[in-house]
């Protein structure tokens, strides 16, 4: 007598294989998705210098915590306004992001890198990202004299006496007083009240509200610091604030005249900054742009 077959047994058992089989093209769905973000992101890498690199990190970490409903983590960052969730703001559509690949280092027009839109609260930080990954931030970078900001705009005011402290480098750098690098509190013009006035303002300025050309299209109001995974927060809303931030940063800056950004010609204008550098074969190089990191 023929084995009857048992269609149940073996719909089931053909059912557990088809799930399985389901189940393991999704995996490989989802792992070839993945090797795709990460060819785009080894091919946009190569792009950037590590403080851009961590600056994406940054806004692409912050992005997965919140679709994972991370929200302790995001406490710990945010601190209880995050309590709901965040949203990322792109500063090119002026809306959030919805997608993980559309993240990209923001245009160098945006002191802030990044909205972040507290959901609890409605409240939209504006943040710049700094690295302390690799080398020093950069907070004024490779600027002249004659750049606008310092001719015709917010910072023409500081200007006499940023020419007096930058005399003092050059001055020493003259005399074999000091290296291209020294530490802004070494240099003893700065003890001036007013110089030292006008330098913090100046440094304000390039943290958080523009550049040489012109302000900002998005000024910051806070900053996020990436730390080699590590990410804190904090917010300087106020004028006072950000002072009082630059006033703690100030016995960690450095500054120094280079080459890099010079103009082909230069004027009467470029004139007080500029440091000519004597090579060992007898060649110039004239060091004009103010560049100061922390």
């Amino acid at each position: 007598m023929p084995k009857q077959i048992n269609y149940k047994q073996l719909y089931e058992t053909e059912h557990k294989k088809n799930v399985k089989l389901k189940k393991t093209i999704v995996e490989l769905e989802e792992q070839n998705k993945l090797l795709i973000t990460e060819n785009k992101e080894l091919a946009e890498s190569k792009k950037f210098n590590i403080g851009e690199k961590d600056e994406i990190k940054t806004i692409k970490t912050l992005f997965k915590l919140n679709e994972k409903h991370n929200y302790k983590k995001l406490i710990e960052i945010f601190g209880q306004e995050a309590s709901e969730g965040i949203k990322l703001i792109n500063f090119e559509t002026e809306n959030p992001y919805n997608d993980y690949q559309e993240i990209t280092k923001t245009k160098s027009q945006y002191k802030s890198d990044v909205g972040i839109k507290m959901i609890k609260t409605n409240q939209i930080y504006y943040a710049s990202i700094k690295s302390k990954s690799g080398a020093k931030c950069a907070i004024i970078n490779h600027t002249h004299r004659k750049a606008n900001v310092f001719q015709i705009g917010k910072l023409s005011g500081c200007l006499p006496n940023l020419d007096l402290i930058i005399k003092e480098y050059i001055d020493k750098r003259k005399s074999k007083k000091c290296n291209e690098d020294i530490n802004l509190i070494k240099l003893e013009s700065i003890i001036d009240n007013q110089n030292k006035k006008s330098v913090m303002e100046v440094l304000r300025y390039f943290i958080f509200d523009g550049t040489g050309k012109c302000l900002s299209k998005k000024s910051a109001n806070s900053i996020l610091i990436y730390n080699n995974g590590d990410i804190s927060f904090k917010k300087y809303i106020t004028i006072e604030d950000q002072l009082k931030y630059v006033e703690s940063i100030l016995p960690c800056c450095v500054m120094s005249l280079r080459n890099k950004a010079m103009p082909k010609i230069t004027t009467d204008c470029h004139k007080p900054w500029i440091y000519d550098n004597v090579g060992q074969n007898g060649s110039i190089k004239s060091k004009g742009c103010l560049h100061i990191r922390m």
